[in-house]
């Protein structure tokens, strides 16, 4: 009787020893998972960030361009007005 009581405690100790191990297995996906989902997440803003960064960059590029031809324009305005106002044509 008492053999059959150790065998039975044995045999719950045991049950719960796979339980706590299937759980801690449980535990340890999940929090890959949730790296995993926080990793992608991180990516994906750090994507946004770099299209943004390149965004803001074509934009500098497009104003510096912009500038510069409008300098021109005016430099070759301004050559008009001297020429004209000296009358040398």
């Amino acid at each position: 009787s008492s053999q059959r009581l150790n065998s039975n405690i044995e045999t719950a100790q045991y049950s719960s020893l796979v339980v706590n191990h299937h759980n801690r297995a449980i535990e340890n996906e999940l929090r890959t998972s949730n790296l995993s989902s926080e990793s992608q997440r991180r990516f994906s803003a750090s994507s946004s960030m770099q299209q943004s960064d390149e965004n803001t960059s074509v934009t500098i590029n497009n104003n510096a361009s912009q500038l510069c031809r409008q300098g021109r324009e005016m430099n070759v305005a301004n050559f008009l007005i001297k020429t004209e106002k000296f009358g040398d044509t």
